[in-house]
């Protein structure tokens, strides 16, 4: 198939106006609603497996769904919204919707926790679906910005950035991290519920991550220009920065102010990487395939959300008990699967 040219109809430029900032807005709820609850399955993880009675591996996949499949459809189209809208103020606009995943990290776990309080989990989750389809509402505010210039439409079924070798090593980097990350969402309350807190307390520990994931997105939504490293080495210090996190975790792990310490660096790590991962697309493919690139990239974070929660109860999990020991942790050994090796 080849790419087809389409004349637009308006003349308008698309320049960075009030319509574009209102985009950002909506895109800025979309994430919030998103990644809010999906980042809380933690806390469901733990009420599904007392009150269903099963063990973490039954019980993982929930989650593991919901983040694969449920939001994972509304999540990139957010993003690439607002890449259309804006061009000089594109890192202040995609830290700011960015942003929304780390207000919704910080709000969600302690909403949550009083709804499961006064509604249990089923009017919970019924309350939820009705955030949820609010997105319905932001999703119509985000249209596309007219453009003068004609636009030139790719192949539906197009693997053209995949002709980019150093994109594989990106695509892969996504899996892993996705892998990782899931395994920390979901399994941290639980851990944290094993070395003796309580689950009011433990799910304090998503709302650390959240507040550290915002205040990260902040940071470099204003820093980003300023920066004398390109976004590809920029991206790789994140990396180390996530290998020697994980690396002196187990000194962490062994109370509570630990573990809340962990929740911050890992918030911020986290943040970190997923604000620049729209801009190594461009900087790696060209801006001309980011679409197609951003893609690949959220199908890759799809399949690692999908299976990190369930590989891991796989290979920590005998009888109906996720053993848990302070030399030689289950979790420990899967935390290490959120050390992003990148080519």
């Amino acid at each position: 198939m080849s790419a087809v040219t389409i004349s637009p109809k308006s003349s308008m430029s698309g320049e960075e106006g009030g319509g574009s900032w209102l985009v950002v807005a909506a895109a800025f709820f979309v994430q919030f609603i998103i990644c809010g609850i999906s980042y809380s399955l933690g806390i469901f993880h733990v009420v599904f497996q007392d009150v269903f009675a099963h063990n973490h591996f039954d019980t993982s996949w929930v989650g593991s769904i919901q983040l694969c499949i449920g939001f994972g459809l509304a999540l990139t189209p957010s993003i690439m919204i607002v890449e259309q809208h804006f061009h000089e103020a594109r890192v202040e606009a995609l830290s700011i919707v960015s942003g929304g995943i780390g207000v919704g990290i910080i709000t969600f776990p302690v909403v949550i926790r009083h709804l499961l309080d006064y509604l249990s989990w089923r009017g919970t989750l019924l309350i939820l679906s009705g955030v949820a389809f609010h997105m319905v509402i932001f999703g119509a505010v985000m249209k596309p910005a007219p453009k003068k210039k004609p636009l030139h439409l790719m192949p539906l079924l197009s693997f053209l950035p995949l002709r980019h070798p150093i994109f594989h090593g990106m695509c892969i980097a996504n899996l892993f991290w996705s892998f990782g990350s899931t395994v920390i969402y979901m399994y941290l309350p639980a851990y944290s519920i094993e070395k003796g807190i309580d689950f009011y307390t433990s799910t304090f520990l998503i709302s650390c991550i959240g507040m550290a994931s915002f205040t990260a997105r902040m940071i470099f939504a204003f820093m980003g220009h300023n920066s004398a490293l390109d976004d590809v080495t920029a991206i790789s210090c994140s990396i180390c920065l996530g290998v020697v996190l994980t690396g002196v975790s187990p000194l962490l792990f062994k109370d509570f102010a630990g573990q809340i310490g962990y929740a911050l660096l890992f918030g911020f790590y986290s943040g970190y990487w997923t604000i620049f991962l729209s801009q190594v697309s461009r900087e790696l493919i060209g801006p001309e395939y980011v679409a197609m690139g951003n893609g690949f990239l959220s199908f890759m974070i799809a399949v690692g959300s999908l299976l990190g929660g369930p590989a891991a109860v796989w290979r920590s999990v005998s009888s109906l008990q996720l053993k848990v020991d302070t030399d030689s942790s289950s979790l420990w050994k899967e935390l290490k699967n959120s050390c992003i090796i990148m080519p």
